[in-house]
Order: C-alpha cells, then sequence, then structure tokens
C-alpha cells in the first residue's frame, strides 16, 4: 500500500496489528462457539445413553419374568401330557384286560395318534 505523506509506518503497523487482532477474536469466538454446540451435543447423547441404558435393564428384567412364565408354561404343558398319557395307557389296559376276558365281544379299535391342544 502506498504511503501517504499523512500515513506513517507506525500507523500501517499498528492497523495491521489491528486487524490481525481482530482476525483471532473472531477465531476465538468460532471455536467458543463450536465447543458450546458441542459440549451441547454431549450432553444430549449422555442422557440418550442414561435413557438406553436404563431401558435396556427394564427390558433384562422382562425378558427374565417372559423367560421364567415360559418355562412355567413348558413344564405345564409336560404335566399334562405325561397325565393324558398315563390315563390312556391305563385305558388301553383296562381295554386289554377287558377284550382278554370277551374274547367273543366285538373289539374297539383305538386312535394312532393322540392330539394335545393347549390353552393359552
Amino acid at each position: 500500500m502506498p504511503l501517504s505523506p499523512a500515513t506513517t509506518t507506525a500507523d500501517v503497523i499498528s492497523t495491521e496489528s489491528h486487524l490481525y487482532q481482530a482476525r483471532l477474536i473472531l477465531e476465538y469466538q468460532d471455536l467458543c462457539d463450536h465447543s458450546n454446540l458441542s459440549l451441547v451435543h454431549l450432553q444430549t447423547l449422555t442422557t440418550e445413553l442414561k435413557l438406553l441404558r436404563r431401558e435396556n435393564a427394564d427390558l433384562k428384567v422382562t425378558n427374565s419374568e417372559l423367560v421364567k412364565l415360559i418355562s412355567l408354561a413348558f413344564q405345564a404343558s409336560v404335566m399334562h401330557y405325561q397325565q393324558c398319557t398315563l390315563g390312556n395307557n391305563r385305558a388301553v389296559a383296562f381295554e386289554r384286560r377287558n377284550n382278554a376276558n370277551n374274547v367273543g365281544t366285538k373289539r374297539v379299535t383305538l386312535p394312532k395318534s393322540i392330539s394335545i391342544r393347549l390353552q393359552g
């Protein structure tokens, strides 16, 4: 920049120094703004993480309860099946004994399979 008679070297250096300081202030403000946005984002993520951990713990409890219920239902169905099977075996034995005693009577054919329906 050409110097005018009223402009001195000290004035030019002072102006450039002020411009440099203004640029540094703007860069610092940009960094502060970015830092504040990052902090807000981090706080939001931390809150979301806490909520997800709580939800995960609740889901684990619910899952455990469901496993217990399924286990109980399975045990009940096995017991019901065993009772039905035992009852059918007794009926078959009784039928065979009756058939052996009544050789001349008509025979009853039993089903080859039994279907069990669970309520639930």
